[in-house]
C-alpha cells in the first residue's frame, strides 16, 4: 500500500499554482532520497455557488474551491520519507534564520 506523507491545503489564490509548487517541491525532496513519490490532487466544485456577477448572476470561477495536494510513498519507505521531509524543513529554517544557502529543492 501507499501512505500519505504530506497533505497541503493552499490558502492563497491561485490555488493550483501554490498547491502544485508545494507538491512538486516535496516530490523532488523525496526523489532525491531515492524514493518514488506519488503526487495526488483532489479538486472540488461548489455545487451551489454564490453569484458574484451583476444582480447575483453566477460567473465563471464562482464555483471553484481550493484543492487538496497530497504526496504518498510506499508503506515500506514511510520512515525514510518522514526523515527527508524533516531534514528539508530544517534546511529551510536554517536558510531563513541563519543565512544558510537556499535549499536546492526550493529553487
Amino acid at each position: 500500500g501507499w501512505v500519505e506523507v504530506d497533505v497541503y491545503y493552499p490558502h492563497t489564490t491561485p490555488w493550483d499554482y501554490y498547491g502544485g509548487k508545494h507538491q512538486s517541491e516535496y516530490c523532488k525532496v523525496l526523489a532525491a532520497e531515492g524514493l518514488n513519490p506519488l503526487p495526488l490532487t483532489t479538486n472540488k466544485t461548489n455545487l451551489c455557488p454564490t453569484g458574484s456577477g451583476p444582480g447575483g448572476c453566477v460567473r465563471f470561477g464562482d464555483n471553484m474551491m481550493a484543492g487538496t495536494y497530497r504526496v504518498a510513498v510506499a508503506e515500506s519507505e514511510q520512515g525514510k520519507a518522514a526523515q527527508a521531509i524533516i531534514n528539508h524543513k530544517q534546511a529551510i529554517q536554517d536558510w531563513l534564520d541563519q543565512k544558510a544557502p537556499m535549499p536546492e529543492m526550493c529553487r
